[in-house]
């Protein structure tokens, strides 16, 4: 795998978007003249949408590849190899005499179900994978650290809304700090194994943990921290806190801007003076100067590809493909991600997010990924247990803005 086939794919893709938007004027064109035959072109346009789709899949894959291959690995030897023969027998009967006994390179703690940490190695693969499962992770603040996790945050006599999540501490007549915590919830991974298959001389306990539980975890993660409703083991996801459509320096902290693009389930109707496009636009104004810098759009594959569509009132498309290995795709020349934790356009859907995630949002890992064996449950099978904590918090709320698909 080399950066040659990057280069490669980027070129595919800008051709596909080349093809795209031949094919999106003339279906304007015919639109704006009542001609048959749009529908055909729709058609054409959604298998170009999956198309450029796949090719910037394809380059994120490739860049990762290459970002692997040229990063180096975690170290390898004696305590690497103590560590996972240690964690497979304790797989394998329970035994997690060795497990324990490695106390200076692995952490033994016992959580609350009596379970152990697993080794450090794998524990850091399990972070690694957080990372790639979605676009949370990567936009986000992220930072390890315990359960007493907090930020102050003064607010300057901005009313404050009173949460769970926020207490508010007086500083002086004019002023207040409020203290903010995470919202804390908890994956777990249940897989189920024979006796038989753990006690097989070929059973790779490092190979069950990333493939079985891994794939595990990674399904729901990136959903919660959008839409997780704070209870049942769930962390707050964003778009559950507060909203308002109250400017800044107005609304109650701890609530996000939202604007409305004035259509139930869609965008603005394009006419010879307004452009869907403004929607946007609109959202992206609405952002304080000192968030614009570091601002990436947040939306569903589905959404990304209707705001393909979308001009300028100079004729210009607002998205862009990738040009090159330092330049990503863009929507108004600002970062464009997509997540599948996001609402697709519909009626009173908030379907976009944008700003600058690391400042607004915070998530917390807690150190450790825990397991707990149950021979018993599920007999004569093994249930294993794997928890992961995790926490996710809105620091500043100024620092995003919503657009909401709503009349």
């Amino acid at each position: 795998m080399s950066v040659e086939k990057v280069l490669a794919e980027l070129e595919n893709q800008g051709k596909i978007f080349h093809e795209f938007k031949k094919a999106n004027d003339e279906r304007v064109e015919k639109l704006e003249k009542g001609q048959a035959g749009v529908g055909e072109i729709e058609q054409k346009l959604e298998r170009m949408n999956a198309a450029l789709d796949k090719a910037e899949e394809t380059i994120q894959n490739l860049e990762k590849h290459v970002a692997k291959n040229n990063r180096p690995g975690f170290a390898e030897g004696k305590v690497t190899d103590e560590h996972k023969k240690a964690f497979k027998l304790f797989l394998t009967n329970g035994d997690a005499t060795q497990l324990k006994a490695i106390r200076n390179t692995v952490r033994t703690d016992s959580d609350t179900d009596g379970g152990l940490a697993v080794p450090d190695e794998l524990d850091r693969q399990v972070e690694s994978l957080f990372e790639d499962s979605g676009a949370m992770m990567n936009l986000c603040l992220v930072k390890t650290a315990g359960k007493g996790y907090q930020k102050l945050f003064n607010v300057k006599g901005t009313n404050v809304v009173n949460t769970s999540e926020m207490e508010i501490i007086e500083n002086t007549s004019t002023s207040k700090l409020v203290k903010i915590t995470p919202v804390w919830g908890k994956k777990e991974a249940k897989p189920l194994l024979s006796q038989e298959a753990i006690e097989d001389i070929f059973f790779d306990a490092e190979a069950f943990v990333k493939e079985d539980v891994f794939e595990e975890l990674e399904e729901s993660f990136e959903l919660e921290l959008l839409q997780g409703t704070g209870a049942s083991g769930a962390t707050k996801g964003l778009l559950l806190y507060d909203k308002s459509t109250d400017v800044d320096g107005t609304r109650a902290f701890g609530s996000i801007q939202y604007l409305k693009t004035g259509v139930s389930g869609g965008f603005k109707t394009p006419t010879a003076s307004v452009s869907p496009a403004d929607d946007l636009i609109d959202v992206q104004s609405a952002l304080k100067e000192k968030f614009q810098k570091n601002a990436t759009w947040l939306m569903n594959r589905k959404t990304k590809g209707a705001v393909r569509k979308f001009k300028d009132a100079n004729g210009a498309y607002i998205w862009q493909p990738r040009l090159d290995l330092d330049t990503p795709e863009m929507i108004l020349g600002d970062r464009v991600a997509t997540s599948h934790g996001m609402p697709i356009v519909a009626a009173n859907s908030y379907s976009i997010i944008y700003g600058d995630f690391k400042k607004a949002t915070t998530i917390v890992l807690r150190p450790g990924l825990y397991v707990v064996r149950d021979p018993y449950s599920k007999k004569p099978n093994v249930e294993f247990i794997f928890v992961k904590r995790y926490g996710f918090m809105l620091r500043n709320s100024e620092g995003l803005k919503i657009l909401q698909n709503a009349a």
